[in-house]
């Protein structure tokens, strides 16, 4: 059995002594590991029913033995509408990740969703990077990167890309896992589970970061790419530009964040009107640039 570990306890504490996250591999757990239901808590990790976080409270499901490597792996479930198990972690970061990387299998199961259709169910992988405001008192998104993932049998990798709105270096950084659409923080309507002894499996296994600069570079005023009409009422126009499109509000939380090709436009109709903060990424570059929708 491996080493057991002390709970370690994060938020503020763990920002104040520089920790990174933990555990990404599932090897460590805060009791003795046992077969037994409501009994196990992976160390470092805080469980939370996906809507909320009620504390403290031990994993539904043991510890998965069938592993993509090592002893162990997180199982997070629903289990029809009694319980779901979501998993979230945040610590203190000092550079700008570029990814989060993983594996993962699934097992789903149908719900019901909007006008009364079954749907299959997707577990989802949600990053976020955030920086302390002095001036304002709070927490800024500097970044994020969200995947849904849909049922597959073996192991598999999985990728979830950091997509940034500002230069600015994050000193926080929350991984979470969510197993289903049942009661999913944000999810575009209601989900239910039809009927008894169902439900939907999610086993994650070696996650790691992928290491980026502090900074990003900065297109020269020379290179810089033209976006018009700005002000604009419905759609924003670029000159000769393939990458992602980051649209934030002044205050640093992501609205959209999506890929663009040669020549596409990006619609903005639907935002409401004020200014927003537009990062251009090509991989490579960034360019940030304020818009105005009337």
């Amino acid at each position: 059995m491996k080493k057991q570990l002390l709970t370690l306890v994060f938020g503020l504490s763990a920002l104040a002594g520089n920790a990174q996250l933990q555990n990404l591999d599932f090897e460590y757990w805060d009791s003795p590991v046992t077969s037994s239901y409501k009994s196990n808590s992976p160390t470092a990790w805080t469980w939370t029913n996906g809507a909320s976080i009620i504390s403290p409270w031990l994993f539904y499901a043991p510890p998965a033995t069938v592993s993509q490597s090592g002893q162990y792996a997180l199982t997070l479930n629903v289990w029809y509408n009694y319980t779901k198990d979501a998993a979230l972690q945040t610590a203190a970061i000092s550079s700008r990740p570029t990814a989060l990387n993983g594996y993962y299998k699934y097992t789903d199961n149908l719900v019901l969703g909007n006008n009364n259709q079954m749907v299959d169910d997707t577990a989802e992988v949600s990053v976020y990077v955030t920086k302390w405001n002095i001036a304002f008192n709070r927490n800024d998104t500097v970044g994020a990167g969200k995947i849904s993932l849909n049922a597959i049998q073996s192991f598999t990798p999985f990728k979830v890309n950091i997509n940034y709105s500002s230069n600015a270096t994050p000193d926080s950084i929350t991984v979470f896992l969510d197993p289903s659409l049942v009661r999913r923080a944000g999810a575009a309507g209601a989900y239910v589970v039809i009927g008894t002894g169902v439900g939907s499996y999610f086993t994650v296994d070696n996650l790691s970061l992928e290491a980026g600069n502090l900074s990003a570079p900065t297109l020269s005023r020379n290179n810089r790419i033209k976006i018009f009409p700005n002000p604009s009422t419905n759609i924003i126009h670029f000159s000769d530009f393939t990458g992602t499109v980051t649209i934030a509000t002044m205050n640093g939380t992501i609205i959209r964040s999506q890929a663009v090709g040669q020549n596409q436009n990006l619609s903005i109709q639907d935002l409401p009107a004020g200014v927003y903060m537009l990062t251009l990424n090509d991989g490579k570059t960034m360019q940030q640039s304020k818009i105005v929708k009337n």
